[in-house]
């Protein structure tokens, strides 16, 4: 059975939240579900792209509670990635609204802090009567936002819920007056977003910021056919002919791509294929 304990609507209740003890952290499916258990998700909606050179990232915290209605909750993550910076959270109206009384977003209430441990903290408590009500869909408790000091196509970032000192037992607080530990999902490893590089007309082989068409991308070409081999940064610009449509593989760059350029540069002046 799920354990449950009477509790009161006090700073008790937050010294429970902040505890240590693990005894509350075994999930097991609350009575009262319907189905799905009840979660709490940390999920990224956009991640770093080495390829387009974005160095921010988003995660959204989440809740599912189909059947009890909630009224305090706390959970805590790590992260690790060296270069990751917490730079701000943006709490929801609903959680803002449930969450009135008392509402930490970062480890210890302080950005500093969150960002020299690599933890962060999320718990709070009703004060108003303005609860959690179950829903049969996710509802979204904050965003974060981070930013990176650099990012390449190696890099990743690995989020896991965690119970470490001054932090706190995953649970959630019901306006029973009995709390009980969630679903939280396994440990997440979240890598480099491609995305899409070509941006506009083909040709960009070397992933100019600017999307300039230069000798500079024949070089880029001439380099990975036959000197260095280095993995070219975008195939789809490097596909200046388009033969490999939509999805090019290393196999379709060639002398094709580099007479292209070179006949759109210095030439006939024909425009490149759009990236399209």
């Amino acid at each position: 059975m799920v354990r449950k304990t009477t509790i009161a609507l006090t700073m008790t209740a937050f010294a429970m939240l902040c505890s240590t003890s693990a005894s509350l952290a075994q999930f097991v499916q609350s009575e009262h579900d319907n189905g799905a258990a009840d979660s709490v998700i940390f999920e990224f909606t956009s991640l770093p792209s080495a390829q387009s050179g974005r160095l921010t990232a988003e995660a959204e915290l989440s809740i599912f509670a189909d059947a009890d209605t909630i009224n305090g909750m706390g959970f805590g993550w790590t992260w690790q990635n060296q270069y990751m910076v917490l730079d701000s959270v943006i709490v929801s109206t609903i959680g803002a609204s449930v969450f009135d009384y008392f509402l930490y977003t970062y480890f210890r209430n302080n950005i500093d802090s969150s960002n020299s441990s690599r933890r962060i903290l999320f718990a709070g408590f009703n004060g108003d009567w303005t609860f959690l009500n179950p829903s049969t869909s996710r509802q979204l408790l904050a965003t974060y936002y981070f930013s990176f000091t650099q990012w390449t196509e190696q890099d990743s970032i690995v989020v896991d819920s965690s119970i470490y000192d001054y932090g706190v037992v995953p649970l959630l607080s019901t306006t029973e007056w009995t709390e009980y530990s969630p679903y939280r999902e396994a440990r997440a490893v979240a890598y480099n977003d491609p995305g899409e590089c070509c941006v506009a007309m083909r040709g960009n082989a070397n992933c100019d910021p600017d999307d300039i068409v230069s000798a500079a991308d024949i070089s880029t070409i001439v380099d990975f056919l036959y000197i260095s081999g280095t993995p070219l940064c975008c195939l789809k610009e490097a596909d200046a002919n388009a033969s490999g449509g939509a999805n090019p593989t290393n196999a379709d760059i060639s002398n094709s791509d580099i007479s292209y350029i070179t006949d759109h540069l210095y030439i006939t002046g024909a425009p490149l294929p759009d990236c399209e």
